[in-house]
């Protein structure tokens, strides 16, 4: 479904991304792992358009998008939700959810659809998204991302800021469009036990580079993450 290919990214003259190749396959949930700075978000940026590439491939479902702009890949089935969400504050729940369609109209049942997977939408769906809590802004970025019919859906620091119980009800939500959507799913994060629950398999970001990747199962039994993102002396 997707696949990044010896890609760099700069800003400027200094380089965070130096040569990482990803693959994803359809309906797979894959994870970006690793610390603050690693590189995570970067990578996902120039995935999504949002940063050129200094160099290097991204294809999606076998065609090259390096170099689109970000809302040809979005309505090529690729969408992104930024770690800082990127609400319209004065906008109600309901009209944020109705701009992820945006230009044309959603699908029919399509917003019951969300409001279903994240019940707290519905309840406030007439409340303007600025006097949101964290946890429910963030569950409104993921369903305005979601009204866009993604084949690939792309999350940044999903549990950034949010209290345990909330980001306890994103990741539930997401195990749903594992489980029960089939969406392929890519997800940046530095609680890395969280993401470890989740994903199929993970590739470990460090200063830019591919240190580790393999199954869940396989990182969560190496030392190297143990000692360093899961606690386990």
């Amino acid at each position: 479904m997707l696949r990044v290919e010896d890609l760099y990214v700069a800003y400027g003259d200094i380089e965070v991304v130096h040569g990482i190749d990803v693959e994803v396959a359809p309906g797979e949930v894959v994870g970006i792992i690793g610390s603050n700075g690693a590189g995570k978000s970067s990578l996902l940026r120039a995935v999504c358009g949002l940063h050129p590439a200094r160099s290097g491939e991204i294809r999606l479902a076998g065609r090259s998008i390096i170099g689109d702009p970000t809302f040809r890949i979005a309505r090529a089935g690729l969408t992104y939700v930024p770690a800082e969400r990127r609400l319209f504050p004065d906008m109600t729940v309901l009209d944020n959810l109705l701009m992820g369609a945006y230009p044309q109209r959603p699908a029919p049942g399509r917003v019951d659809e969300v409001v279903a997977l994240f019940p707290r939408l519905q309840e406030r769906r007439r409340q303007a998204a600025g006097t949101l809590s964290g946890g429910e802004q963030q569950m409104l970025a993921i369903g305005r991302a979601l009204l866009a019919g993604p084949e690939v859906l792309v999350l940044d620091e999903p549990s950034t800021g949010l209290a345990p119980a909330l980001a306890d009800e994103v990741y539930a939500a997401l195990r749903i469009l594992r489980d029960d959507r089939d969406l392929t799913l890519i997800l940046a994060e530095q609680q890395v036990g969280r993401a470890l629950a989740l994903v199929d398999r993970a590739y470990v970001i460090e200063q830019g580079r591919v240190r580790l990747q393999g199954t869940a199962a396989e990182l969560r039994d190496d030392p190297d993450v143990q000692r360093a993102y899961l606690g386990i002396a």
